[in-house]
């Protein structure tokens, strides 16, 4: 009875350390959306003086270290403008359809599907803005953006090395992940099927490394994209055998450590029992 509820204090730390992870992640899309939207003000784009526009987009551009390029595409999806191609340049429907169609629908911003770009053949992730014209949507203007912006934020979590940490897309392929793989890889089987079925949770699977691991996960309403934070199962059930089961060492714990190892601070059952302060002290 007590190793399980040892195990759920490990499933309410993992889902804790998601929804934290999640809302830093919306509140990197939305800042691109942001961006876009005021970018999308231009006035040189209310006159469709487009040479202009795309001098503009290009400064932006530049300013921003994580987008790759700007492009404008008709509702239909074809591009018009890119600021990888020069003005006039024969140009492609985008590879994400699906998002764009989404914000022609919605008249939202949409965070895109990770995909293979068409101007540079790089792995991208789109940020999707409408732009209206009496009503209706004249255009969609979209930030590119490299997933390594997106690696970052989970590099700055500082797991353990055998913990994972993951962000994919609305169709379950990787935008980033810790350990790396290659981006618009798939998520295991267990992900992509505990995220059709509920938009949070925690479950036992098996990782794409072939690991058997506890896996929270919670999905964005305003992305659409899902986290993933997995431990492996082994590290879980030891631990909470080691919080239940007293021994001669640790039976004087009195919890006063100073660690500032990740694992202590959201699941203290993980910490080395040597930072207890020894017994007869």
């Amino acid at each position: 009875m007590l190793v399980n509820y040892e195990r759920d204090a490990f499933r309410r730390g993992a889902i804790d350390r998601n929804r934290a992870f999640m809302t830093a992640v919306d509140a990197e899309v939305r800042g691109h959306a942001l961006t876009l939207t005021a970018l999308a003000a231009s006035k040189r784009l209310e006159v469709d003086d487009l040479p202009a526009f795309r001098e503009e987009a290009q400064r932006v551009v530049k300013s921003q270290p994580d987008w790759q390029s700007v492009n404008m595409t008709l509702p239909s999806g074809q591009q018009v403008l890119n600021t990888n191609r020069p003005l006039g340049s024969e140009l492609p429907v985008v590879t994400d359809l699906e998002s764009v169609r989404r914000a022609v629908a919605n008249g939202q911003p949409v965070a895109g599907n990770i995909n293979l770009g068409r101007t540079k053949n790089t792995y991208v992730v789109p940020i999707r803005i409408p732009i209206l014209r009496n009503g209706s949507v004249a255009y969609v203007l979209t930030a590119v953006i490299e997933p390594d912006g997106f690696a970052k934020l989970i590099h700055a979590q500082h797991l353990p090395a055998s913990w994972m940490s993951s962000l994919v897309d609305g169709t379950g392929h990787f935008i980033a992940r810790e350990p790396p793989v290659s981006p618009g890889d798939l998520a295991s089987p267990n992900f992509r099927a505990a995220i059709a079925q509920t938009p949070e949770g925690w479950y036992r699977g098996i990782t794409v490394d072939g690991q058997d691991s506890f896996t929270a996960h919670n999905t964005s309403q305003y992305s659409k994209w899902s986290v993933g934070f997995a431990i492996p199962a082994s590290e879980v059930n030891a631990a909470a055998i080691r919080c239940v089961i007293p021994s001669p060492r640790r039976s004087r714990c009195v919890g006063r450590r100073s660690i500032t190892d990740s694992r202590s601070i959201i699941f203290p059952c993980l910490a080395p029992w040597h930072y207890c302060e020894p017994p007869g002290r």
